[in-house]
């Protein structure tokens, strides 16, 4: 499984020249996005540089701890982030970062919630594809995901929690139709 990374790694290389990975407690620049969502989010987003996966252009900031998550829980990360890079490049990366940082930010954040939608859908093609398509439906999983949309994780960026687990549930449905041909 380590290859696999290491293979996704490579072919990220080759797709977006300038790609790496860089830890987010060595960035001055992550270190003060930290204390900004902290700010933003009214103290509620506590995990930024512990939990979440950042990127800014080809650059992936990873979390405390990194290193020793298991190279499942990498691979899955990775190809969500890859999603992000190529939307950056569909859009423009200064349009993409428009659309997703500042057009209505909280609440009712239609493009961030856009993008999310479709880097989470390759996360849980990936995960589902690994543990079988039965795990997409396990409650602990499914309420993350959920969460990631309307808590302050991402800064509420949809507040309408039943249309989010709609979208939830029938991208779950289509992954499984999809693993079962």
């Amino acid at each position: 499984m380590k290859q696999e990374v290491e293979d996704l790694k490579a072919e990220m290389a080759l797709e977006f020249p300038g790609f790496k990975i860089v830890r987010k407690a060595d960035s001055e620049l992550m270190h003060f996005l930290n204390l900004l969502l902290f700010m933003l989010s009214a103290g509620t987003q506590r995990t930024f540089m512990t939990s979440f996966t950042t990127v800014i252009g080809h650059t992936v900031y990873t979390p405390e701890g990194w290193e020793n998550r298991g190279e499942s829980s990498q691979f899955v990360t990775l190809r969500h982030e890859r999603v992000h890079f190529r939307q950056q490049r569909r859009y423009t990366r200064p349009l993409f970062t428009l659309l997703y940082l500042f057009v209505l930010p909280f609440g009712l954040a239609y493009f961030r919630t856009k993008f999310e939608k479709e880097a989470y859908e390759e996360s849980m093609l990936v995960y589902a594809t690994r543990y079988g398509s039965a795990a997409l439906r396990e409650k602990a999983y499914r309420e993350r995901m959920i969460r990631n949309f309307t808590s302050g994780s991402y800064l509420w960026m949809w507040v309408i929690r039943s249309s989010i687990e709609s979208w939830y549930d029938k991208a779950a449905a289509a992954i499984e139709e999809k693993l079962r041909v």
